[in-house]
């Protein structure tokens, strides 16, 4: 049983990425169904848009890039009508990136523009799998999953329960509002709620259809919860500033429930969700030689249907991790020489780092590049001029540095093509690749 020494809570955020791109001159431009140079080895590329409503479809004459070791292009190409690329890889490829253009929504229900790279240090050879661009113009059904859900009753009910929507948490009492807005992943997937006891020591959850919930007089009761959870048998993560249990469903988190915000113990809902999950975060802010930094730790194991889940250990915070990442930045910038990277002796379990790096090109045209390879190489400069260079010579960045450990024990071009094979799924935390989960992120800003 879980051990209260503190109430803790952790949301652990499965992203996963792949490489970025570019080009200049001393490439050739040709569409993807032409043959290229001299060549041994292959590759294979999938581009998608992807909205909020969890439909996908094909993108179009995205940007590959391929370059040598120093970063230079040697041939930059495009993905054909159905977002597919198949073919020879040039002689002396070591580095590939795609590049292409998301389509966010923003607070004032407009769309901006975003160029999105993703770059692979390092890449040998195979299928890089599918990588998807946002495309958040058409859609609307973002705009139908919120719901005003009447609390009337049941804060009389339930008084001193606490009631968890997504990342809204509440504690039911006379002075909650008799109204809130609940959120449903989809129109197509019922309203899920959990209700814990006020000392935390059961969680019962509900699951309201939208054809329920849509309607006017709407009253959510005490009575629609009662799905009782399993307990998460673990130990408490040592270290641990927040922990949570919760399911995946359709890519989505699935009824949440944790130590956020004193909620309560950890429950599962195997009946529910197929898929549970178990995870913890903590937090620390360093600095070194004026230059600070916020770092995560992360880490998430699946949970068997029974409740029982190895226990969650935390990377460490350390010094190494903290001066590596300074070595790093005081020789980066998007117009530097390669920079040498050494993360591979911070913590045991890692596959990959993943840098991203965030700025403006120009008032209102932002770009996102997400940079993936080993644990120690070189980061090159990139010959992606085109893509990635801004107005300001030095402009504000906004960067992350994670050391990302998955469920595999293997070499790196093993690690990609199992990426490679989960990015196809409809639903990747069907894979085992899912079943564990390390990370140490660390945040900071460039040029500020």
């Amino acid at each position: 049983m879980l051990k209260r020494t503190e109430r803790l809570f952790a949301i652990v955020i499965l992203t996963f990425v792949s490489a970025c791109g570019g080009g200049s001159e001393g490439g050739k431009e040709e569409q993807a169904s032409s043959n290229s140079n001299v060549t041994v080895k292959n590759i294979t590329v999938k581009t998608e848009t992807y909205n909020k409503c969890g439909e996908e479809s094909a993108y179009a004459n995205a940007d590959v890039i391929f370059h040598r070791d120093d970063g230079k292009k040697l041939l930059a190409l495009k993905t054909d009508a159905s977002g597919n690329y198949h073919g020879e890889l040039p002689k002396e490829t070591k580095h590939l990136t795609i590049v292409g253009i998301e389509h966010r929504r923003t607070q004032y229900a407009d769309t901006i523009d975003v160029t999105k790279i993703y770059s692979f240090i390092d890449f040998e050879e195979g299928d890089i799998g599918k990588i998807s661009f946002l495309d958040e113009r058409t859609a609307v059904c973002t705009n139908h999953n919120k719901a005003v859900i009447d609390l009337s009753l049941i804060k009389i009910e339930a008084s001193g329960y606490r009631l968890r929507n997504r990342d809204k948490i509440f504690t039911l009492s006379n002075y909650t509002s008799d109204s809130e807005f609940l959120t449903a992943l989809r129109d197509d997937i019922s309203l899920d709620a959990t209700l814990t006891t006020p000392d935390g020591s059961l969680t019962y959850a509900a699951l309201i259809e939208q054809t329920e919930y849509s309607k006017y007089d709407y009253s959510i009761k005490l009575s629609d919860f009662k799905y009782q959870g399993t307990l998460v048998d673990s130990n408490e993560p040592i270290g641990a500033t927040e922990y949570s249990a919760f399911g995946m469903k359709h890519g989505f988190k699935f009824l949440e429930n944790g130590s956020r915000v004193n909620s309560g113990m950890p429950y599962i809902f195997p009946d529910l969700v197929s898929k549970n999950f178990f995870s913890a975060k903590a937090h620390k802010y360093q600095e070194v030689n004026g230059f600070y930094m916020v770092e995560i730790a992360n880490t998430i194991n699946k949970v068997l249907e029974n409740g029982s889940v190895d226990d969650l250990v935390l990377p460490d915070f350390n010094d190494n991790f903290k001066d590596e990442i300074f070595s790093f930045v005081s020789d980066f910038s998007l117009n530097s020489t390669a920079v040498e990277y050494d993360f591979s002796d911070i913590s045991d379990g890692m596959n990959i780092v993943q840098f991203d790096i965030d700025w403006d090109k120009s008032y209102q045209e932002p770009a996102h590049w997400t940079v993936r390879g080993p644990l120690n190489s070189s980061f090159p400069m990139f010959e992606i001029d085109e893509f990635i260079q801004s107005k300001d010579s030095t402009p504000f960045m906004n960067v992350t540095v994670a050391l990302l450990g998955f469920n595999y024990t293997g070499d790196l071009k093993g690690f990609r093509d199992k990426v490679a094979v989960t990015s196809q799924l409809i639903d990747k935390y069907e894979s085992d690749l899912y079943n564990s989960f390390i990370s140490l992120t660390s945040h900071f800003q460039l040029n500020r």
